[in-house]
């Protein structure tokens, strides 16, 4: 049962872990770029940054850029910033409480077909933030060098067993072909890589109160 914030008995208890560590996204499932340490595989790109790049291709659209905030209590509860919409309960949190996880956190999403050398070549999500470790950088350098991202192939590489020590690099390879996005079915991005919540929703969503409507802290008493 839950009384005051408090839950006991092991069937609440069970049930509150299934709730706390279920994804919180709802939109269309997808599957994600994923690589193992020392791993390799070779991408093609299936969308552009822009629409005026050399293989955009309108069917597909571009490529995007997703500015968030996700629960430090549980990274799977992630939705969009909403401070150009007027308030966002992250950027508050992160105001009241600095250094505590609810900066905003801006991630790159691309369609890519992926060829690993185990399987017939298949559609996912890469996925990346735009620190050095990641090939976001490396993805901007190549679509200003060749106007394109979609003309060849790249290999993509892992190094790192973890979050804190796992990097990435991106090279373009002479051999291979590019591919028509037409022939395969891609994820709508807007839909499947983050989520959106009204402002007046996101406190349940991320089960936090406010620090405007947080109790005030009791005085201290001596014993």
């Amino acid at each position: 049962m839950a009384q005051g914030g408090l839950v006991t008995g092991l069937a609440a208890i069970e049930a509150r872990m299934a709730a706390q560590n279920q994804d919180f996204d709802d939109s269309p499932k997808a599957r994600w770029l994923k690589i193992s340490d020392g791993q390799s595989v070779r991408i093609n790109f299936l969308q552009e940054f822009d629409e005026d790049a050399a293989g955009y291709n309108p069917k597909v659209g571009t490529l995007l850029l997703a500015v968030e905030h996700s629960s430090p209590a549980n990274f799977r509860k992630k939705c969009k910033c909403t401070s150009d919409e007027g308030r966002c309960l992250g950027c508050e949190m992160n105001k009241s409480e600095p250094k505590t996880g609810w900066n905003q956190k801006s991630r790159l999403y691309c369609n890519v077909l992926v060829n690993d050398g185990k399987e017939d070549p298949y559609v996912a999500i890469l996925s990346q933030g735009l620190g050095p470790k990641g090939v976001a950088g490396e993805m901007i350098e190549y679509a200003k060098a060749y106007k394109t991202l979609t003309d060849r192939v790249y290999r993509m590489k892992r190094t790192g067993k973890d979050m804190n020590n796992t990097s990435y690099n991106l090279i373009p390879l002479p051999d291979g072909d590019p591919v028509d996005s037409n022939d395969y079915e891609l994820y709508n991005l807007e839909e499947t890589v983050t989520r959106s919540v009204p402002y007046e929703e996101q406190a349940a969503f991320f089960e936090v109160v406010p620090a405007e409507d947080a109790p005030a802290s009791s005085p201290e008493i001596e014993w």
